[in-house]
């Protein structure tokens, strides 16, 4: 995860940013991707993590090499879980305390602006025989198979 510093110096954590003239977006996540072949001690890899901004904002630290953070006073403040019963259908959960966030929001005078997209999708067998179904495709043509919604906090 990068430092606050190598933010400021311009670290890239994907590959390509759009830039919107006018408008500073903060990123509240980040993954974390250790590739664990790199260590016997450190096996796991792949969850969400909040942003370095907000882990030094309340002091946040871990507690028993645990993912999930505690506050300065030991309570729990971030709650990670996910989902992988199959390799398609892979569900993540990062929530950071309400207090926390509005606590965040209101000192940094931002406001929490949420993308929610879904993609939705059949196993590449059935894809495969829908193929030649012209109602299908047209759907798929239309986007009409992608959820998506923005929520303003």
């Amino acid at each position: 995860m990068p430092t606050d510093d190598e933010i400021k110096q311009g670290f890239r954590a994907v590959s390509e940013w759009k830039e919107i003239s006018g408008m500073e977006v903060e990123t509240t996540s980040w993954r974390f991707s250790w590739e664990s072949h790199h260590s016997k001690i450190n096996n796991f890899s792949g969850f969400l993590f909040p942003s370095p901004k907000i882990c030094k904002f309340f002091d946040l630290a871990g507690c028993h090499r645990s993912i999930e953070l505690v506050d300065k006073l030991g309570n729990q403040a971030i709650l990670y879980r996910e989902s992988d019963t199959e390799e398609m259908s892979r569900h993540e959960l990062l929530y950071i305390r309400k207090d926390l966030l509005d606590e965040y929001l209101k000192a940094t005078k931002r406001k929490l602006v949420w993308t929610i997209w879904g993609e939705r999708g059949f196993h590449y067998d059935i894809m495969e025989k829908l193929r030649h179904q012209d109602k299908v495709m047209k759907e798929y043509q239309l986007y009409n198979h992608i959820h998506k919604k923005i929520v303003k906090y």
